[in-house]
């Protein structure tokens, strides 16, 4: 049996029919009427039969050019299409796959990623509180923010009390972390809640600083940011860390403080308020578990509850209050004065019920000096200064030694800024074989002191006078 091939064309769309396309009354492809009267179906057939006994004879060889190429032409956009949307196909599958097995980011990837959102994340004030001056965001230049802080140095120079000389130091407390760095001296800034093994230090200029909390492992330590105001929003719990170093500012914890959570406060020109600013009873400000917090404030405000075997020890300086609420289960709160000079602070007691201790503790003694050390060191404060708060100076100290280079270099090593003056006698007193050596007192000045001290050639160290 002949395959079923062309025999005549529609008249009217110009296409090619089959045997079995003929037959019909209606063209398959443009549904026009192939004839005006339909044909014997004998005699079709007969026609058939006779185009079938003609060789090479195709209706193909009738049709115009253009009429002929028209069915190879159609069939290649099909395939032309077809193609394309294949290569789509494969495109979409490439870049999948590609997704999936990408090799993942390391922790050290993944931390930075991290870091980058506690720097970036700064959010809008809300319309209620917010100011001109918020709306107002000009680029922050090194110039300004250097003038900032020394601003902010100068202030706590001058204005605060700096006790932290006097504090025996935090040796439980971890000092790592990934530094951050925060650039809005007159803007707001929240860190999202540290967890896990994360530990950060902040550092930089910010005018209200958002803790949304510390828990597990996690470690926050603020010791060298300039902030205004901080609120610790979330809790502190677990074995989370926080150390906030805050000197003329104000620090308000609205979460609890629980678990084996440990918090330093260093705010001695400060107000520190554990629990809702308004009162509320909404739960917020408790010290619970076996949480230790350590303040140093002017103002200490415990609006909650202490519990549980909590331990909150208060140092107030100068002029300053404790105010607390409840103290219960065993929890202690003691507190003491930053300085034995200090007058009494203001005390507002609450209630004190199932084992809880209030008491008042001696103030922290300062470090022994050597005897070779004949300065009054009871006069300066923690910077080395002495004076009225607008007229305080530093205080020069001179010592001799042997007049060899190995003396000099050792003398050199504890003291940077002591001045080397060999053939000056000073008061002191040197000799022909002598170096006269004067410094002055600093930051660190009894741990510089007690160190020159210690020295076998150094017999005494006694005030510069310059006369």
């Amino acid at each position: 049996m002949q395959p079923d091939r062309p025999v005549q064309q529609c008249p009217h769309c110009k296409l090619p029919l089959t045997r079995q396309e003929s037959r019909e009354q209606n063209c398959p492809v443009c549904r026009e009427l192939l004839y005006d009267v339909a044909p014997n179906p004998d005699e079709l057939l007969d026609v058939h039969n006779i185009a079938d006994d003609v060789e090479d004879v195709s209706l193909d060889v009738d049709l115009p050019p253009d009429e002929q190429q028209e069915p190879i032409e159609s069939k290649k956009r099909v395939g032309l299409a077809i193609t394309i949307a294949a290569v789509l196909l494969l495109l979409i599958a490439g870049i999948a796959l590609t997704g999936i097995f990408l090799p993942r980011r390391d922790d050290r990837d993944r931390r930075s990623d991290r870091t980058n959102r506690l720097a970036a994340v700064t959010p809008e004030p809300s319309l209620a509180t917010r100011s001109a001056a918020d709306d107002v965001k000009p680029p922050v230049k090194p110039a300004v923010l250097a003038a900032a802080r020394e601003a902010l140095r100068a202030r706590d120079r001058q204005d605060i009390p700096d006790v932290r000389a006097d504090i025996p130091p935090d040796q439980d407390l971890p000092d790592r972390g990934m530094d951050v760095e925060i650039n809005a001296p007159r803007g707001r800034h929240t860190i999202e809640p540290v967890a896990g093994n994360d530990s950060f230090k902040l550092s930089g200029t910010v005018k209200k600083l958002t803790i949304a909390g510390v828990h597990d492992q996690g470690v926050l330590i603020t010791e060298k940011l300039a902030a205004e105001e901080v609120v610790v929003a979330g809790s502190v719990n677990g074995s989370g860390t926080l150390k906030l170093d805050v000197p003329g500012g104000a620090v308000t914890f609205l979460g609890s403080l629980d678990g084996a959570a440990k918090v330093r406060v260093n705010a001695p020109g400060g107000k520190v308020t554990c629990g809702p600013v308004d009162q509320s009873p909404r739960g917020g400000g408790i010290i619970v578990g076996s949480a230790n917090v350590t303040i140093i404030a002017r103002d200490v405000d415990l609006r909650g509850v202490v519990d549980g075997g909590a331990r909150v020890t208060v140092t107030l300086t100068e002029g300053g209050s404790l105010r607390f609420s409840r103290i219960a289960g065993g929890a202690h709160v003691h507190y003491r004065k930053a300085k034995p000079g200090d007058g009494d602070p203001k005390i507002e007691r609450g209630n004190i019920t199932a084992g809880g201790k209030f008491a008042r503790i001696e103030p922290p003694k300062p470090p022994a000096s050597s005897p070779k050390i004949e300065l009054d060191l009871t006069k300066l404060d923690a910077n080395g200064l002495r004076g009225p708060v607008d007229g305080k100076v530093s205080v020069a100290y001179e010592f001799c030694i042997p007049n060899t280079a190995k003396y000099k270099a050792q003398v050199k090593a504890i003291d940077p800024g002591v001045r080397l003056m060999p053939g000056s006698r000073g008061r002191i007193g040197a000799g022909k074989d002598q170096c006269l050596c004067v410094g002055e007192t600093g930051a660190n000045y009894r741990t510089v002191l007690n160190r020159l001290a210690a020295l076998s050639y150094v017999k005494r160290i006694v005030e510069c006078h310059f006369e």
